[in-house]
């Protein structure tokens, strides 16, 4: 057993190697009925001499066990994990830290990504730390439905083998994967693409008139080119992507995992297709020679269909020379459908822009009343009056907006376009004084300017800062809990509101809600869509009202769609609604002649 690999060990096999006390206490801790003190005390003392990590997850998922060893191996989590700390939250705090440097959503797929791998039970799958540590990673369900996962170094191992495998598998000239390694992680990728409905993307690299520089410069210029051009092509993907060389001045890019919707996985195919032309496009020194390149690339899906490696890469080939026919630094798709998607995307993409120079966007007022039927408030919302496609909502554009990085500026017109509506009402006999309610998005709240910005549209408009509700989701809040905490105070002491929307949709709202500076919370509409209809529905929302009583917190129940809703709403104790059963959404000139009738 000693002599078996690492990997093709059992789980009874694999702690038999680092310590028969343990798999002892072990057993008797997983298996009812076993003493379970007396256990509990070996597995403790054991765990302490295992030479691997260890952590033990209850049904729920939740951490219950751990050793000083795992710890060691990720030393950002010492100090931070607590008995039955859920398993997603430990990993959601572990991949802020190593992905500084990564946006929320790489980091929120890396995530899901990880717990989909809790499910395939016994196949042992590595990772590779920051810290250089190579650590295989090996799960079994126990007979209580929890989860044993052991964490065991095998980095010697890799370093033993890196030699061979890098003269088998990678290219010498440039150092990254070869073909042969290509097509065998092509292989394996699509297959659990397949499985587990996750889509990727094959991007095909070809560097445009790149023989005449070897014909005119000489091969070793070439050479030295070809290896820049992989050191930025690394550059600009993530860590689990794989840039490979096929030879001469082809390159090919895996992305696994990017999407579980075929279209999203395009969409960033797309914009790091156009980040890895940009980037290959900026001047080389080579010698005394400053190069330029232009680059063709084609893309084709993974996962969609069960096409083999060389199928995939026939595609992107294909795709390429599509792109080459079209224009230099193009990147073309191989299905025709989703290259239609992308193109529509891209024009939207372009239009937005032109919106915001244009000034095409305009603002609508969701109203709020209090339960005896006067108006308290406004919700602003967004419209883009398209000059071809007329009013659209922001569903037909704000993903685009958000994938764009659009949303910041767009979000700054939001601002100062309500503030400026808020200060032309400030002097009309019944509509002055009426506060409204603006959301912020995750990327305008994180942007590193978005304090001095919301302070700089304050006085620039001379809008009374306690007329403004800014609505936050619970997600903004998970990224950097003290520094959103600051923001919020900072602003919050100028007079401006905060409201926590969406609220009761997120795990750790519980844990954040007492230490968060807010004035008011908003019952998420899926809660209020089901009451008297779901008995759990009922129960959120009178803990919600109850808490935020406690709290001293004003409460907006968002969605309010019938009488039943309200009535119900009513005898909880909720006071303040908004819904299409009390009003749609409308234009400045409907909200004030509704305000002059109601308020």
């Amino acid at each position: 057993m000693l002599n078996l690999p690492v990997e093709k060990m059992t789980i009874s096999q694999l702690l038999g190697r680092i310590g028969s006390q343990t798999w002892v206490g072990l057993k008797h801790l997983l298996y009812p009925g076993h003493g379970i003190g007396r256990a509990e005390d070996t597995l403790s003392t054991a765990l302490e001499t295992m030479g691997s990590g260890f952590l033990l997850l209850d049904h729920h998922n939740r951490i219950i066990h751990w050793n000083a060893f795992f710890e060691k191996m990720y030393p950002w989590l010492k100090g931070k994990l607590y008995h039955e700390m859920p398993f997603q939250e430990m990993l959601e705090y572990s991949v802020s830290v190593v992905w500084q440097n990564r946006s929320k959503a790489e980091q929120v797929a890396w995530v899901k990504q990880r717990m989909n791998v809790c499910t395939e039970e016994g196949i042992p799958h590595e990772q590779l730390l920051p810290t250089g540590q190579y650590i295989q990673i090996t799960e079994r369900r126990t007979p209580m439905g929890g989860v044993v996962i052991i964490y065991h170094d095998i980095t010697e191992l890799r370093h033993a083998t890196s030699e061979a495998s890098t003269l088998a598998f990678y290219d010498t000239l440039t150092g990254v994967p070869n073909r042969r390694l290509l097509l065998e992680r092509l292989g394996k990728t699509s297959a659990i693409a397949r499985q587990t409905g996750w889509v990727g993307v094959l991007l095909f690299l070809n560097l445009d008139k790149f023989k005449t520089i070897n014909d005119t410069l000489g091969h070793n210029v070439g050479d030295a080119l070809l290896q820049q051009v992989a050191q930025r092509l690394q550059s600009c993907v993530r860590i689990d992507d794989t840039v490979a060389r096929l030879g001469a001045d082809e390159f090919v890019i895996l992305l696994p995992n990017l999407s579980q919707d075929k279209s999203q996985a395009a969409v960033f195919a797309r914009k790091l297709g156009e980040k890895i032309i940009a980037t290959l496009s900026q001047p080389y020194l080579v010698g005394t020679h400053t190069l330029r390149s232009v680059s063709s690339m084609g893309a084709t899906l993974l996962g969609v269909e069960a096409w083999d490696a060389n199928t995939l890469l026939q595609q992107a080939d294909i795709a390429m020379y599509k792109a080459k026919a079209y224009r230099s630094n193009a990147l073309c798709f191989f299905d025709p459908q989703m290259q239609e998607v992308i193109a529509e995307r891209v024009k939207l993409e372009n239009e937005l822009r032109q919106a915001l120079a244009n000034n095409e966007f305009v603002l609508h007022f969701q109203p709020q009343f209090m339960n005896n039927g006067s108006i308290v408030g406004a919700e602003v919302l967004l419209r883009w009056q398209h000059p071809e496609r007329g009013l659209l909502s922001p569903g037909e554009f704000m993903e685009i907006a958000e994938d764009s990085a659009l949303i910041i500026p767009i979000g700054q017109w939001v601002l100062r376009a309500a503030c400026k509506q808020l200060v032309t009402w400030k002097n009309i006999q019944q509509i002055g004084g009426i506060p409204l309610a603006i959301n912020v998005s995750a990327h305008q709240f994180h942007s590193p300017t978005f304090l001095q910005d919301v302070l700089a549209i304050l006085s620039e408009t001379q809008v009374p800062p306690d007329l403004i509700t800014l609505e936050l989701t619970e997600s903004i809040m998970l990224k950097n809990v003290e520094e959103c905490i600051t923001v919020m105070r900072t602003l919050q002491s100028r007079g401006v509101h905060f409201a926590l929307d969406d609220f009761g949709t997120g795990y750790s709202s519980m844990a954040y809600l007492t230490r968060l500076p807010l004035n008011e919370i908003k019952i998420d509409q899926s809660f209020v869509r089901n009451l008297g209809e779901r008995t759990e529905d009922a129960i959120i929302v009178q803990t919600i009202l109850a808490m935020a009583r406690s709290l001293k917190l004003k409460v907006v129940a968002e969605g309010v769609e019938t009488t039943a809703q309200m009535d119900i709403l009513q005898h909880y104790g909720c006071m303040f609604f908004q819904g299409h059963y009390l009003a749609k959404a409308c234009g400045e000139a409907e909200f004030v002649e509704q305000l002059a009738i109601l308020h």
